[in-house]
């Protein structure tokens, strides 16, 4: 079972994944 507070740290970082994926697509 996970807590709150690592699905919370979970979701911020994939998050910033996508985020990190979209910019370099868009730098192309």
């Amino acid at each position: 079972m996970y807590t709150a507070n690592q699905i919370n740290l979970y979701s911020r970082s994939f998050s910033v994944k996508i985020q990190f994926i979209i910019h370099m697509h868009t730098l192309h």
